[in-house]
């Protein structure tokens, strides 16, 4: 076997599906949406992007499981229909410090932030976003300005020719 038949790490992967020519601009089109959801949070909490990024695990790990859920889907589909705070999973913090690969430290003190901004709570096996942190006005205005920036995203991804 010569040498340059070895294939290693470095080297490109072969063009063989169309799907290889997409993965540059899609990228670039999910950082752009990860980006300007972090932005609107920020506008919204007031706080730095970090405490953003956790604000949106604890909701993401609170609700994981909604979608597959059909009965939540249904009765919870408008933004005012809360689910009961049962329904949402707590996290701890040692589970966000890890996922995010920060010290347990730095995370409590960016979650105790969330919680004196009154945006979470914490409870006995963790924290959750509470009820009350979802029935603002700005908060409406946040989920539709996050809907424009996901439409923004399909439409580029189309426009670059990746079939969604």
């Amino acid at each position: 076997m010569l040498k340059s038949d070895v294939s290693t790490p470095f080297q490109p992967a072969a063009r063989s599906e169309p799907a290889f020519d997409h993965l540059r601009v899609t990228t670039r089109l999910s950082i752009d949406y990860l980006l300007r959801t972090l932005q609107l949070v920020q506008s919204y909490t007031g706080l730095d992007y970090l405490t953003c990024l956790l604000l949106l695990a604890i909701i993401s790990a609170n609700t994981a499981g909604f979608d597959q859920n059909l009965d939540y889907q249904s009765r919870y589909a408008h933004q005012d229909d809360l689910p009961p705070p049962e329904a949402r999973r707590p996290v701890s913090i040692l589970s966000l410090s890890n996922a995010f690969g920060l010290p347990y430290e730095t995370t409590r003190r960016h979650v105790n932030h969330l919680v004196d901004a009154g945006i979470a709570q914490k409870v006995r096996k963790g924290v959750v976003v509470p009820e009350s942190a979802g029935l603002s006005a700005e908060l409406s205005d946040l989920r539709r300005s996050n809907l424009s920036n996901l439409q923004r995203l399909f439409r580029n991804l189309r426009k670059a020719g990746v079939d969604i």
